[in-house]
């Protein structure tokens, strides 16, 4: 019987082998974690923010706000990964200084590929309007007073020929989502308070016709004397070539809403688009007549509506005057 002789590994060889197991074990771990590994929330944002670039032009029109840069807010899930599909869902909100829109989205990680599901939710103002070029004001600092509603006050002074007006005006606007977009859209508008201050004898003197639509009855005199800053009463001498007289007046403050504003502009009476200046006052010596008229804010001038004779004729020998509206302009 043949015996083998047993030699025992020598330490060198046996701390080769120990290395050699080792690579082979971290080789084998590293391939498995690569094979395994699947992208984090942050890969998931990054891919998004890539792919759908195009959001960031924002759904809001730019009507009443300065243009502003948007970006991206994540709320998503953390990814999860089942059969080889890795996902994440949730909301993913682009805003910039004035809107934001709020979006579904779900997203999906295989075969090296992202995918994202995007749906579309309300776009609302985080911020209301900063100018309006209509109504004359920038850099407004407007108040969002609900969801979709905004408001911006002015304070202006307005110097005219026959007093100087100090008030409060505030812009309304509400925030559209239509066919056309979401934007801001201007609502209407309100005098808060005022301060109106008449200046003593501003309207006294002499007004002759600059324009009229009935000549014949036109005003060959009209004269205003006496008027008074506190109350604004004032006398208004009259003459055309049916009648004179004298009539005493009183001037009245008329807010202008809406439904009267846009005549208001028309005929020149609308002063700084929030008042007008009315006065009428009937004559003693015949109570068929009766003067009134509007202040223009400008020109020291007045558009007269005056009830007067307009013309005359006879009736078997009996003198008949007939009355009508004479329009026009007077100048001082």
């Amino acid at each position: 019987m043949s015996t083998s002789a047993f030699a025992p590994t020598s330490p060198g060889r046996r701390l080769v082998w120990a290395i050699l197991g080792i690579v082979a074990s971290c080789f084998l771990a590293l391939s498995l974690t690569a094979c395994s590994s699947a992208p984090d929330l942050q890969a998931f944002q990054d891919a998004f923010a890539e792919q759908e670039a195009d959001l960031l032009e924002g759904v809001a029109l730019n009507d009443h706000v300065e243009p502003s840069d948007y970006s991206f807010s994540f709320d998503l899930s953390e990814p999860t990964t089942e059969d080889g599909v890795t996902s994440t869902s949730g909301t993913v909100t682009v805003a910039n200084d004035s809107f934001q829109t709020v979006y579904d989205v779900t997203g999906t990680f295989q075969d090296d590929t992202y995918q994202f599901s995007v749906q579309e939710g309300q776009t609302t103002p985080i911020a209301g309007v900063d100018f309006d070029d209509d109504h004359d004001f920038g850099d407004a600092e407007s108040e969002l007073v609900s969801d979709n509603a905004c408001e911006v006050t002015t304070t202006q002074t307005i110097d005219t020929w026959f007093a100087t007006i100090s008030f409060d005006k505030t812009y309304r606007y509400e925030f559209v989502n239509d066919a056309v977009g979401s934007y801001w859209s201007f609502a209407g508008e309100s005098v808060n308070s005022s301060n109106i201050a008449y200046k003593e004898g501003a309207l006294d003197g002499s007004y002759s016709y600059t324009s009229d639509s009935m000549s014949e009855g036109s005003f060959t005199t009209f004269e205003i004397s006496n008027f008074n800053a506190t109350d604004g009463t004032f006398t208004v001498n009259y003459a055309n070539s049916y009648a004179s007289g004298t009539a005493q007046c009183t001037l009245e403050t008329i807010e202008l809403d809406e439904d009267s504003l846009e005549q208001a502009q028309n005929d020149g009476t609308a002063v700084a688009d929030a008042y007008q200046f009315h006065f009428v006052g009937d004559s003693p010596e015949d109570r068929d007549v009766t003067i009134e008229g509007y202040l223009s804010q400008e020109n020291n001038s007045i558009v007269s509506n005056s009830w007067l004779p307009s013309s005359g004729f006879d009736v078997m020998g009996y003198a008949q005057v007939v009355y009508g509206t004479v329009s026009g302009t007077l100048v001082k």
